[in-house]
């Protein structure tokens, strides 16, 4: 169930990505927008693997949010580089602060 909503929340990620991408923003603007949508992306996660836990608080279901935080970051990365957005976007340290956050927020949605 995880990997499903991995799979919808990495591809409306990518599409989030591709638009700031497309956007005349600039580099930096546009990768400092896309760390925070995976950075505020972790709260409804959180609370999508607590739904699919069947509200159950338990120490595992922080570690299947998070991992499933990763997993919408790696589907991402996988749809908007057939979109044509380059890399770097995802491989640097911004998107790593970004993720690193995201996962923290849907780890603390399912603590118990």
């Amino acid at each position: 169930m995880s990997i499903l909503g991995a799979v919808g929340f990495g591809v409306a990620y990518a599409v989030i990505v591709w638009v700031l991408w497309v956007l005349p923003l600039g580099f930096m603007i546009g990768n400092v927008a896309a760390s925070f949508v995976i950075a505020l992306a972790g709260s409804p996660v959180g609370d999508y693997v607590r739904r699919a836990g069947k509200y159950k608080l338990d120490a595992r279901l922080r570690i299947v949010a998070a991992f499933t935080m990763f997993a919408i970051w790696v589907v991402g990365f996988t749809v908007a580089s057939f979109l044509g957005v380059w890399n770097g976007v995802f491989l640097n340290i911004v998107a790593y602060i970004g993720l690193g956050v995201g996962m923290y927020v849907a780890m603390n949605r399912v603590r118990p």
